[in-house]
């Protein structure tokens, strides 16, 4: 069974029934909720995932930092899907949460992920970044222009170890191409993580130091104190990935 990382980081959508945030341990630091997609089909319909709302609501009760995301279609116009994103999640958040463009198909073109970036961040203020795998990312074809401006969003990247409990820090092959993408703030090292009050296998993710600390620093102080973990079990890992 694969150890939890502190800080405890999941990730969740419709597919993991969750009855209360409350009953949830060991208690996550940050939760990563899907908000909205692009469903394929004709005509463009962009659906709401039906835990975002609840779910939210429950996680800020609990004392839980928020993230939400949208899962990408290539297919359909970026800016429509940005808009939907946007629509849905505005009424929700707050000024400290994270939003997420989530891509994980193949032939998604640079064009797309600024278009909807630019959208998101024009319309709100929130911390911005993109998830998905460094297998995808890198053979993206990219202007000048193009990376100046993806290197200047983060980025939350996927890969999985055979044994994820060997490392500290994300692996090397799993980072994306630092030349065109952003830093990593965060790291889904696997999707079996176990959880009480919460059935089945659960994405876990690590943070990155700095990252932890940017949201720490975020915190009302008497929230602070209860997540106050400690940064020095990080060390830097400079090997090879077992499996890309």
């Amino acid at each position: 069974m694969t150890a939890i990382k502190q800080p405890v980081a999941i990730d969740v959508s419709h597919y993991k029934i969750i009855p209360s945030f409350a009953l949830v341990q060991p208690k996550p630091f940050l939760v990563f909720t899907k908000a909205t997609e692009c469903y394929p089909g004709t005509p463009f319909n962009n659906i709401v995932d039906p835990t975002f709302a609840p779910y939210f609501a429950d996680m800020k009760a609990n004392g839980i930092l928020r993230g939400a995301y949208h899962f990408f279609r290539r297919a359909y116009d970026a800016v429509k899907q940005a808009k939907h994103f946007v629509e849905t999640v505005l009424p929700h958040i707050d000024a400290e949460d994270t939003l997420i463009l989530d891509f994980e198909e193949e032939g998604v073109l640079a064009d797309q992920l600024i278009s909807f970036a630019d959208y998101v961040q024009g319309m709100l203020t929130n911390r911005f970044m993109i998830y998905s795998r460094a297998l995808l990312m890198n053979p993206m074809v990219m202007t000048t222009s193009q990376k100046a401006r993806l290197k200047s969003i983060y980025t939350w990247a996927a890969g999985y170890p055979y044994f994820p409990d060997l490392y500290s820090e994300i692996l090397k092959g799993y980072i994306p191409d630092q030349t065109k993408w952003g830093p990593v703030a965060s790291w889904q090292y696997a999707t079996n993580g176990k959880f009480v009050g919460i059935s089945g296998g659960v994405d876990v993710n690590l943070l990155s130091p700095w990252f932890h600390a940017e949201l720490l620093a975020e915190l009302p102080p008497k929230t602070k104190t209860a997540f106050s973990f400690t940064l020095d079990g990080y060390k830097p890992f400079t090997g090879e990935a077992e499996k890309l």
